[in-house]
C-alpha cells in the first residue's frame, strides 16, 4: 500500500513552499494536488508542520468524498416534473410528447 500522500517544495512569490499531492486508489496515480502554506525555512524547513497539515488536508478530502451530493428531496426537482397522460396526450393519440404507438404493426 501507498503512502496517501507526498511532500514536496515548490518555489513560489513566497519562497519554497511545501506542497502535497494525495494518491488515489481507484485511479491508481496522484490526483489531487493542493499547497500546505507552509513555508520552507530554517534547518529542518519546517517538514514536521507541512505533514500534519497535508494529514489534516487527508481527513477533509476523505470528509468530502464521503459525503452525500444531496439527499432525495432537494435533488428530485432537479428531475423535472412528471409528465401526467391526458387522452389527449396519451402515446396511442399521436399527440404530446410521445410518438403513436403501433405495438410492432405499421400504421
Amino acid at each position: 500500500m501507498r503512502n496517501p500522500f507526498s511532500l514536496y517544495k515548490k518555489l513560489t512569490k513566497q519562497g519554497p513552499v511545501w506542497y502535497a499531492r494525495f494518491w488515489d486508489e481507484k485511479a491508481g496515480r496522484y490526483a489531487l494536488k493542493r499547497s500546505t502554506g507552509v513555508v520552507a525555512e530554517g534547518k529542518r524547513e519546517r517538514r514536521g508542520e507541512a505533514e500534519r497539515k497535508a494529514w489534516e488536508m487527508l481527513s477533509e478530502i476523505r470528509l468530502e468524498q464521503k459525503a452525500p451530493t444531496g439527499s432525495w428531496p432537494s435533488i428530485w426537482p432537479t428531475f423535472g416534473s412528471p409528465i401526467r397522460l391526458t387522452p389527449g396526450n396519451a402515446p396511442s393519440s399521436g399527440k404530446g410528447p410521445f410518438p403513436p404507438t403501433t405495438c410492432g404493426r405499421t400504421p
